[in-house]
């Protein structure tokens, strides 16, 4: 049923944006009610018939390092089950990783824009030696403070998918990679959402 979830952990204070792709249809597209990971319920952010992105909520630390189970709720297929799918880990461990690593490397975005409505396949390339994909435990990718959906990383490539534009801006906006290896690194005004103009 699942393809695949991404990150697969997050801090416990929640907030983690995380990508569930199904190889199936997990909804018709508006009708998920329900995610969950090991009882906790997650905020739904953007869903398809095959994807959702959802935002995870505050665990107690009893949950600290537990593999937990996903649950999917949806009207039109009922139930879908996942266990082991993610698991939460005290923030303090994060810290200490990100201060003992040196920040990661400048990446290039292409292309540097894209429509409003999302849908756009950009790629991030790390411009050095230093890796900023693969086993850096990539935590998410942001376009212009939203999450993308992630579909390729590797060590020195990042492929992903712009989510719908929420603020109509046609200002350059930041891109952020945040790992858990490496912390957060930003591409200062690198993509720009285009506003379709429709002519009478």
């Amino acid at each position: 049923m699942f393809e695949r979830i991404y990150p697969t952990d997050g801090p416990l204070v929640g907030g983690t944006f995380v990508t569930i792709l199904a190889a199936t249809n997990i909804g018709d597209g508006s009708d998920v009610t329900l995610v969950s990971l090991g009882g906790h319920q997650t905020e739904i952010v953007e869903q398809s018939e095959k994807l959702l992105i959802v935002k995870t909520a505050e665990a107690s630390p009893s949950f600290d390092r537990i593999p937990l189970t996903l649950i999917v709720e949806s009207t039109s297929f009922g139930k879908s089950i996942m266990t082991e799918a993610f698991t939460y880990y005290a923030r303090m461990f994060l810290r200490i990783i990100c201060l003992l690593i040196p920040p990661a490397a400048v990446f290039t975005v292409t292309p540097s824009d894209g429509p409003s409505a999302g849908g756009t396949a950009v790629t991030l390339t790390s411009d050095s030696e230093t890796p900023f994909g693969g086993d850096t435990r990539l935590i998410e990718v942001l376009i212009c403070n939203q999450p993308a959906v992630i579909v390729h990383d590797s060590q020195h490539e990042i492929i992903v998918v712009t989510s719908p534009e929420q603020t109509a801006s046609v200002e350059p906006c930041d891109v952020t990679v945040r790992s858990e290896r490496y912390g957060e690194t930003n591409k200062l005004a690198a993509f720009t959402y285009n506003i379709r103009m429709f002519h009478l």
